[in-house]
């Protein structure tokens, strides 16, 4: 019986599977280069670490779901990942997640709808007082033993550029000041009340909501002046 020598097939076969073996670890390499590109992103747009198992670490039909650093999935913000998802979906969902309109809070529109009413630009005072017409502004200091609020007066007057104060019983400090802008006088008054203990404590509110003129008869404030028809 003849001797067959089997090792150049040995070898050859060896050489194939080294060849393969090459192959595939270069493969792995390169999904490894693009997981990593991919978390990079991820996390740019999450603000957060992310983990991604290696695949040499895990089987190749298992797959690779970002894991947080506490060890909790990092999932979609609208719904739990499903099976199979890859970081690029993961990534494209968080994105279009952040680009959808938020919903606002109940102060967030109360805001959006003053500016609304209210544009910002500056709006002159001679735009809406006549000269040398009188401006009060009341500020609530406390309550009497019935109950009843109690308040102060602050009494103006426009000179077709600035309020002048003319009258200020509690504060007579402010008397002959003048001051470009009802908030300027109302603040000072404020701070004046409460150094000289006639407020417990200072606040801030809308100015002209608190400052008022008497005209054809009617009480109302510079806001309500502010809309009415020109």
């Amino acid at each position: 019986m003849s001797n067959i020598d089997y090792t150049p097939v040995l070898l050859a076969q060896l050489t194939d599977l080294s060849m393969k073996f090459t192959d595939l670890s270069m493969r792995l390499t390169q999904v490894e280069s693009v997981n990593s590109t991919l978390k990079a992103e991820l996390e740019r747009i999450t603000g957060r670490n992310v983990v991604v198992k290696s695949m040499s670490s895990v089987k190749t039909s298992v797959p690779l779901i970002p894991m947080m650093h506490s060890g909790q999935v990092s999932a979609p913000i609208n719904r739990p990942p499903r099976e199979g998802i890859s970081i690029a979906e993961l990534a494209a969902q968080q994105q279009a997640h952040q680009s959808k309109p938020q919903s606002l809070s109940h102060h967030q529109k109360q805001i959006l709808r003053r500016k609304q009413h209210d544009p910002n630009e500056p709006f002159p005072l001679s735009s809406i007082l006549l000269p040398n017409e009188e401006v009060s502004i009341v500020v609530n200091t406390h309550k009497d033993d019935q109950g009843n609020i109690q308040n102060t007066t602050c009494v103006t007057a426009f000179d077709g550029t600035n309020l002048v104060v003319k009258r200020c019983d509690l504060v007579p400090s402010l008397i002959s000041m003048s001051f470009s802008k009802p908030g300027e006088i109302l603040y000072r008054f404020i701070d004046e009340l409460t150094k000289a203990g006639h407020l417990k404590r200072a606040f801030s509110t809308a100015p002209w909501k608190l400052c008022f003129i008497e005209r054809d008869d009617q009480r109302m404030n510079l806001e309500e002046v502010r809309r009415l028809p020109k």
